[in-house]
Protein backbone atom coordinates (compact mmCIF):
# COMPACT_ATOMS: atom_id res chain seq x y z
CA UNK A 1 0.00 0.00 0.00
CA UNK A 2 1.18 3.51 -0.72
CA UNK A 3 2.26 5.82 2.08
CA UNK A 4 0.62 8.65 0.16
CA UNK A 5 -2.17 8.44 -2.37
CA UNK A 6 -4.08 11.11 -4.30
CA UNK A 7 -7.29 10.39 -6.18
CA UNK A 8 -8.76 12.58 -8.93
CA UNK A 9 -7.42 15.88 -7.57
CA UNK A 10 -8.71 19.08 -9.11
CA UNK A 11 -7.77 22.65 -8.23
CA UNK A 12 -9.81 25.30 -9.97
CA UNK A 13 -9.34 29.05 -9.60
CA UNK A 14 -12.70 30.64 -10.36
CA UNK A 15 -12.91 33.84 -12.35
CA UNK A 16 -14.21 35.28 -15.59
CA UNK A 17 -12.55 32.19 -17.03
CA UNK A 18 -11.90 29.19 -14.78
CA UNK A 19 -8.25 28.15 -14.49
CA UNK A 20 -7.53 24.46 -13.83
CA UNK A 21 -4.25 24.34 -11.90
CA UNK A 22 -4.81 20.59 -11.39
CA UNK A 23 -7.02 18.52 -13.65
CA UNK A 24 -7.89 15.02 -12.41
CA UNK A 25 -4.49 14.11 -10.91
CA UNK A 26 -4.03 10.71 -9.27
CA UNK A 27 -0.83 9.19 -7.89
CA UNK A 28 0.49 6.69 -5.37
CA UNK A 29 3.84 6.77 -3.59
CA UNK A 30 5.12 3.70 -1.76
CA UNK A 31 7.08 3.65 1.49
CA UNK A 32 10.77 4.31 0.89
CA UNK A 33 10.36 5.74 -2.61
CA UNK A 34 12.17 8.87 -3.82
CA UNK A 35 9.85 10.38 -6.44
CA UNK A 36 10.36 13.46 -8.60
CA UNK A 37 7.50 15.52 -10.01
CA UNK A 38 9.00 17.14 -13.10
CA UNK A 39 7.53 19.87 -15.25
CA UNK A 40 7.87 23.45 -16.49
CA UNK A 41 6.88 26.50 -14.44
CA UNK A 42 3.12 26.90 -14.22
CA UNK A 43 2.30 23.23 -14.88
CA UNK A 44 0.72 22.75 -11.42
CA UNK A 45 3.47 20.78 -9.68
CA UNK A 46 3.86 23.16 -6.70
CA UNK A 47 0.06 23.36 -6.35
CA UNK A 48 0.00 19.56 -6.23
CA UNK A 49 2.74 19.46 -3.59
CA UNK A 50 0.92 22.03 -1.43
CA UNK A 51 -2.25 19.92 -1.54
CA UNK A 52 -0.30 16.75 -0.72
CA UNK A 53 1.25 18.65 2.20
CA UNK A 54 -2.12 19.90 3.51
CA UNK A 55 -1.01 23.50 2.90
CA UNK A 56 -3.79 24.00 0.35
CA UNK A 57 -7.12 22.23 -0.23
CA UNK A 58 -8.29 20.67 -3.51
CA UNK A 59 -11.45 21.82 -5.25
CA UNK A 60 -12.26 18.13 -5.66
CA UNK A 61 -10.57 14.79 -5.01
CA UNK A 62 -9.01 13.04 -2.04
CA UNK A 63 -5.58 12.65 -0.44
CA UNK A 64 -4.63 9.77 1.85
CA UNK A 65 -1.66 9.32 4.19
CA UNK A 66 -1.32 5.68 5.24
CA UNK A 67 -4.97 5.12 4.43
CA UNK A 68 -6.36 8.16 6.26
CA UNK A 69 -8.00 10.87 4.14
CA UNK A 70 -6.92 14.34 5.24
CA UNK A 71 -8.15 16.76 2.60
CA UNK A 72 -11.17 17.78 4.65
CA UNK A 73 -9.50 18.18 8.04
CA UNK A 74 -9.86 21.47 9.93
CA UNK A 75 -6.97 23.96 9.72
CA UNK A 76 -5.96 23.09 13.29
CA UNK A 77 -5.88 19.39 12.42
CA UNK A 78 -3.87 20.11 9.27
CA UNK A 79 -1.34 22.12 11.31
CA UNK A 80 -0.88 19.13 13.62
CA UNK A 81 -0.55 16.78 10.64
CA UNK A 82 2.24 18.90 9.16
CA UNK A 83 4.09 19.11 12.46
CA UNK A 84 3.87 15.37 13.13
CA UNK A 85 3.63 13.41 9.89
CA UNK A 86 4.61 15.56 6.88
CA UNK A 87 7.95 17.32 6.57
CA UNK A 88 7.91 20.17 4.03
CA UNK A 89 11.03 21.79 2.55
CA UNK A 90 10.72 25.00 0.54
CA UNK A 91 12.94 26.63 -2.07
CA UNK A 92 13.11 29.80 0.09
CA UNK A 93 14.05 27.78 3.23
CA UNK A 94 11.30 29.45 5.38
CA UNK A 95 13.50 29.68 8.47
CA UNK A 96 12.55 31.95 11.38
CA UNK A 97 15.15 34.78 11.19
CA UNK A 98 15.32 35.46 14.95
CA UNK A 99 15.90 31.80 15.88
CA UNK A 100 19.22 29.93 15.79
CA UNK A 101 19.86 26.87 13.64
CA UNK A 102 19.02 24.43 16.42
CA UNK A 103 15.97 26.45 17.51
CA UNK A 104 14.65 26.39 13.94
CA UNK A 105 15.18 22.62 13.74
CA UNK A 106 13.23 21.83 16.92
CA UNK A 107 10.50 24.46 16.40
CA UNK A 108 7.75 22.07 15.15
CA UNK A 109 8.34 19.82 18.17
CA UNK A 110 8.17 22.78 20.57
CA UNK A 111 4.94 23.99 18.96
CA UNK A 112 3.54 20.52 19.56
CA UNK A 113 4.61 20.55 23.24
CA UNK A 114 6.80 17.50 22.68
CA UNK A 115 10.11 16.82 24.36
CA UNK A 116 13.33 17.80 22.57
CA UNK A 117 15.51 14.75 21.96
CA UNK A 118 19.02 16.18 22.32
CA UNK A 119 20.77 13.05 21.06
CA UNK A 120 18.68 13.07 17.88
CA UNK A 121 19.32 16.79 17.40
CA UNK A 122 23.08 16.35 17.82
CA UNK A 123 23.11 13.42 15.37
CA UNK A 124 21.24 15.46 12.76
CA UNK A 125 23.54 18.47 13.17
CA UNK A 126 26.52 16.15 12.62
CA UNK A 127 24.92 14.37 9.65
CA UNK A 128 24.09 17.67 7.95
CA UNK A 129 27.45 19.28 8.78
CA UNK A 130 25.86 22.01 10.92
CA UNK A 131 27.55 21.41 14.28
CA UNK A 132 29.64 24.57 14.00
CA UNK A 133 26.59 26.67 13.09
CA UNK A 134 24.12 25.43 15.69
CA UNK A 135 23.95 28.82 17.49
CA UNK A 136 24.01 30.91 14.30
CA UNK A 137 21.04 32.86 12.96
CA UNK A 138 19.87 32.19 9.37
CA UNK A 139 21.39 35.52 8.24
CA UNK A 140 24.82 34.17 9.25
CA UNK A 141 24.49 31.09 7.02
CA UNK A 142 25.19 30.39 3.36
CA UNK A 143 22.34 29.29 1.10
CA UNK A 144 23.45 25.67 1.34
CA UNK A 145 23.58 25.83 5.15
CA UNK A 146 20.12 27.40 5.28
CA UNK A 147 18.69 24.62 3.12
CA UNK A 148 20.40 21.94 5.23
CA UNK A 149 18.82 23.55 8.30
CA UNK A 150 15.41 23.42 6.61
CA UNK A 151 16.00 19.74 5.78
CA UNK A 152 17.03 19.03 9.38
CA UNK A 153 13.84 20.71 10.63
CA UNK A 154 11.72 18.50 8.35
CA UNK A 155 13.58 15.31 9.27
CA UNK A 156 13.86 15.95 13.03
CA UNK A 157 10.13 15.46 13.60
CA UNK A 158 10.38 11.91 12.12
CA UNK A 159 7.67 12.43 9.49
CA UNK A 160 6.06 9.69 7.44
CA UNK A 161 6.89 11.56 4.25
CA UNK A 162 9.09 14.47 3.11
CA UNK A 163 7.80 16.93 0.47
CA UNK A 164 10.42 19.17 -1.15
CA UNK A 165 9.40 22.09 -3.39
CA UNK A 166 12.31 23.04 -5.71
CA UNK A 167 14.78 22.57 -2.81
CA UNK A 168 17.81 23.34 -4.98
CA UNK A 169 16.23 26.26 -6.87
CA UNK A 170 18.19 28.96 -5.00
CA UNK A 171 21.50 27.08 -4.86
CA UNK A 172 24.62 27.03 -7.03
CA UNK A 173 25.81 23.80 -8.66
CA UNK A 174 28.12 22.74 -5.82
CA UNK A 175 25.45 23.18 -3.14
CA UNK A 176 22.84 21.56 -5.40
CA UNK A 177 25.03 18.45 -5.71
CA UNK A 178 25.57 18.34 -1.93
CA UNK A 179 21.85 18.70 -1.18
CA UNK A 180 20.94 15.95 -3.67
CA UNK A 181 23.55 13.61 -2.10
CA UNK A 182 21.97 14.39 1.27
CA UNK A 183 18.46 13.55 0.02
CA UNK A 184 19.75 10.28 -1.43
CA UNK A 185 21.42 9.42 1.87
CA UNK A 186 18.22 10.16 3.81
CA UNK A 187 16.29 7.99 1.37
CA UNK A 188 18.71 5.06 1.00
CA UNK A 189 20.19 4.83 4.51
CA UNK A 190 17.25 5.99 6.60
CA UNK A 191 14.38 4.83 4.40
CA UNK A 192 12.68 8.22 4.22
CA UNK A 193 9.91 8.56 1.64
CA UNK A 194 10.50 11.71 -0.41
CA UNK A 195 8.54 13.56 -3.10
CA UNK A 196 10.49 16.33 -4.80
CA UNK A 197 9.14 18.94 -7.20
CA UNK A 198 11.62 20.24 -9.78
CA UNK A 199 11.80 21.77 -13.25
CA UNK A 200 15.34 20.40 -13.69
CA UNK A 201 15.55 17.02 -15.45
CA UNK A 202 19.13 16.49 -14.18
CA UNK A 203 17.80 16.65 -10.60
CA UNK A 204 14.78 14.47 -11.38
CA UNK A 205 16.95 11.70 -12.85
CA UNK A 206 18.64 11.25 -9.46
CA UNK A 207 15.33 10.08 -7.98
CA UNK A 208 13.89 6.53 -8.18
CA UNK A 209 10.89 7.50 -10.30
CA UNK A 210 9.76 10.54 -12.28
CA UNK A 211 6.19 11.77 -12.69
CA UNK A 212 5.89 14.23 -15.57
CA UNK A 213 3.41 17.10 -15.31
CA UNK A 214 2.03 19.33 -18.04
CA UNK A 215 -0.95 21.72 -17.97
CA UNK A 216 -2.24 20.47 -14.62
CA UNK A 217 -2.06 16.78 -15.51
CA UNK A 218 0.35 13.90 -14.93
CA UNK A 219 1.26 12.73 -18.43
Amino acid sequence: MGVLQAKNLKKVYRGAEDVYALDDVSLKVKAGEFVAILGPSGCGKSTLLHILGAVDAPTAGEVYLNGSEYGKLSEKEKDALRRQKIGIIYQAYNLVPVLSVEENIVLPVLLDNRKIERERLNSLLKLLDLEGQRKNLPSQLSGGQQQRTAIARAVYQEPEIILADEPTGNLDQKNTEEIMKLFQKLNHQFGLTIIMVTHDETIAKQCDRILYMKDGKIV
